[in-house]
């Protein structure tokens, strides 16, 4: 996967899925699309989901929404996607262990193969023109490895992945470690664009693996120790304790860097590797609400500013004509999902500032993002910043009408966000009374769960809190 598809592909993990210009998917269930399929003499390729599966999201509408699959898909293939929560029978009966998983399967119902786990448009098309030709993907990826030569990183990982599905744990532990250990220290682009694979997808791969072959996550458990004496003796460089990082978060440990960036600070304070650190623990720092820390540790006005011009960056990136980097719609809407990319870092450098009541500063971030991006989803941002950081004004109170306004006026979660901000200013009787008004409007069940639990809840407070003494925006 090159440095564009990394990119890509974390734009829609993060944002969620564009509006794609066809739709891929029948309207079937597995057994009505093996029924199509024989009659079209085509295959089936049923799509695996869940809900809250950011992969899942990415799979549908970033592979599944590049022009070349759907060609592929309306030529060979009835699709279909199975979401889990409604189909429980059909996840059992395929064994699917994990999410999204996508099937291949004849007409007849034998499933010629399978993958598990996120593939861009292009590993796609490989594995599914393989399938078509009578090879599944374990083949496919010993011809490739063979093909590209055992110092392939892509290629050892594609046979990685296609261990996995196939069941064969030890096999695709040994090209996994591979990788890791050695795949970003080929010579030339080969080891450079892996490097950007490295601390991300090909952990990805290793979660996958861990969830039923164990060893994989002691193997990662090893490997972060041995970065983490470096790092605590203040010796690691940048690479290093980025791997220490994304290690740690792999393994579900964000609480173990805290813990070491704690110590690194009283220990080694003017140390080249706290400043690494540093850049590593701005979003575990604010998840656990240490505001004063990211206050002392960044520049959070300069970081900001930073963010701005990373999006003119990105900009010239896909205006040059020497850079392939899809259609005309496709750009656009890639720099549609960097801008919220942007509106989103912004909003939490926002946050920070309200919370150590820097709130000139504030006031003109929040004022510049606007200029940026005045969409609904800026104006709810800046105002769950101001919940979350503990000090919100009737300005945020302002920001989270407006977002609602602006996304029709039955935005279950804005409707939320606007109760909340009207008890925390103290008018809790207004707040119940607008949340229930709104309730008949909200037509999903879960959603309105939700707002009913708001609602008893503030009923159920004591006391009604009281609104910040100082606007900050």
């Amino acid at each position: 996967m090159n440095a564009h598809a990394v990119m890509l592909s974390a734009l829609v993990l993060l944002l969620g899925r564009p509006a794609l210009a066809t739709e891929p998917f029948a309207p079937l269930s597995l057994e009505e699309a093996r029924r199509q399929a024989g009659e079209q003499k085509k295959l089936v390729v049923a799509l695996f989901t869940q809900t809250a599966c950011e992969s899942c999201v990415y799979m549908e509408r970033g592979t599944f929404g590049d022009p070349r699959v759907e060609h592929w898909l309306s030529d060979h293939a009835v699709t279909v996607r199975i979401e889990a929560e409604r189909a429980p029978e059909a996840v059992k009966q395929h064994d699917v262990v994990e999410f999204p998983t996508v099937l291949f399967v004849r007409p007849d119902g034998i499933v010629v193969d399978r993958f598990g786990g996120e593939r861009d448009g292009q590993r796609f098309l490989q594995l599914a023109t393989a399938v078509h030709e009578g090879r599944n993907s374990l083949a496919a990826a010993e011809a490739e490895l063979k093909r590209a030569g055992s110092n392939d990183p892509n290629a050892r990982l594609a046979l990685a992945r296609a261990l996995i599905d196939h069941r064969r744990p030890v096999d695709a532990l040994e090209h996994l470690l591979w990788c890791f250990d050695e795949g970003h220290r080929q010579t030339g682009p080969l080891g450079e664009n892996f490097r950007l694979v490295r601390l991300t997808y090909l952990l990805n791969d290793f979660k996958r693996l861990a969830r039923h072959y164990p060893p994989a996550r002691d193997a990662l458990v090893r490997r972060r120790d041995a970065a983490r004496e470096r790092v605590l003796a203040g010796k690691a460089d940048k690479d290093e304790t980025a791997e220490f990082t994304a290690l740690n978060r792999t393994l579900g440990a964000d609480d173990d860097t805290l813990s070491i960036f704690d110590q690194l600070r009283r220990a080694h304070p003017d140390s080249q590797t706290l400043a690494y650190l540093r850049l590593r623990v701005f979003g575990a720092l604010l998840e656990q609400r240490r505001y004063a820390d990211i206050n002392d540790s960044f520049d959070v006005v300069v970081a900001a500013a930073a963010e701005f011009d990373r999006f003119e960056t990105y900009g010239n990136f896909l205006r040059d004509p020497a850079i392939e980097a899809g259609s005309a719609s496709q750009r656009a809407t890639m720099r549609d999902l960097q801008r919220r990319v942007v509106a989103q870092k912004v909003c939490e450098y926002y946050e920070v500032l309200v919370a150590v009541e820097r709130n000139d500063e504030a006031g003109k971030l929040a004022g510049r993002l606007l200029e940026f991006d005045k969409s609904a989803v800026v104006y709810q941002g800046l105002a769950a910043a101001g919940l979350r950081a503990g000090k919100p004004t009737h300005t945020h109170l302002d920001y989270a009408r407006t977002g609602l306004e602006m996304s029709g006026g039955g935005d279950p979660e804005s409707i939320g966000l606007v109760g909340q901000l009207m008890a925390h200013l103290g008018r809790r009787t207004e707040a119940i009374d607008f949340v229930k008004e709104k309730l008949d409007s909200v037509k999903d069940p879960g959603a309105k769960l939700r707002l009913q639990t708001l609602i008893d809840a503030l009923r159920s407070e004591g006391r009604e809190p009281q609104a910040a003494s100082q606007p900050a925006g």
